[in-house]
């Protein structure tokens, strides 16, 4: 792991990328876009005083973003990041799949290998616990900001906009669950990460990497389930992957609004 960088660092690094992929016309911006949207308005968030250790969420924030910087810059590169994310920008590279497959993947790697890395990071074995109800508290905001990022998507995505639709809620409902269960579980691997010796945790992090890349591979084998289905909502997806970049990156939510609403 690099050395740390600010949360103003990281939206800039998070740009850049943004930026060049935009350029370069490329599948590997759609996760990035969506994700700085997220980076930016979890900072929203600090800012208005929903977290309780607001410098340590902050520098959660940070590290967790770099993490992914990283690992883009690594494969950009032509160096090998951890295979996840080998797994997700290879896929992107490939100019296959859906939209929500690209952000399926890149979501897979971050938070099932890089949230607990960046949680332990940030954390000392001691001071897990005491941090627990701000690393939940963060879905508070996922989850409202959530209901922009999927008309962003349906902008794009023709199938998925109907299911939005026609879904009652209960897509979005599902997706929140997903999210849940996915940090939950990112929340357990960073547990038993910090209660692990120090000349031991290479080999924890490895078999953790192994993990997310099976739960990857699940979303892009040729022939799986979710694989033939998405190849279907990729065929009347816009093509134009400048506009997807720009639609997914494009919702925003005012947090001081949404929090001021939701204060008794």
């Amino acid at each position: 792991m690099g050395a740390e960088r600010s949360l103003d660092e990281v939206v800039g690094e998070l740009t850049r990328i943004v930026a060049c992929c935009r350029d370069d016309a490329s599948a590997l911006g759609v996760f990035p876009a969506m994700y700085r949207t997220v980076t930016i308005t979890v900072g929203e968030g600090i800012e208005c005083g929903v977290f309780d250790d607001a410098e340590r969420v902050e520098r959660l924030v940070a590290v967790f973003a770099g993490l992914y910087v990283d690992a883009f810059d690594a494969y950009r590169s032509g160096r090998t990041p951890a295979r996840a994310w080998d797994l997700a920008f290879g896929f992107a590279a490939s100019g296959r799949g859906s939209i929500c497959q690209h952000l399926l993947l890149g979501m897979n790697a971050h938070i099932n290998l890089d949230l607990g890395l960046a949680t332990t990071a940030v954390c000392a074995p001691d001071e897990l616990a005491a941090f627990r109800d701000d690393f939940v508290r963060v879905n508070d905001v996922l989850f409202a900001l959530l209901g922009e990022l999927q008309g962003g998507l349906g902008a794009v995505s023709p199938w998925m906009a109907r299911l939005d639709r026609l879904g009652l809620g209960v897509d979005e409902a599902c997706m929140r669950s997903g999210i849940a269960l996915a940090r939950s579980d990112a929340w357990e691997f960073a547990e038993a990460l910090a209660g692990t010796r120090v000349d031991e945790r290479a080999s924890v992090v490895a078999d953790r990497d192994e993990f997310a890349t099976r739960m990857g591979q699940v979303l892009c084998h040729r022939f799986s389930a979710v694989h033939l289905a998405n190849r279907v909502v990729a065929m009347r997806e816009c093509r134009d992957r400048r506009q997807v970049i720009d639609e997914i990156g494009r919702p925003r939510i005012d947090v001081a609004t949404l929090l001021a609403r939701n204060t008794p």
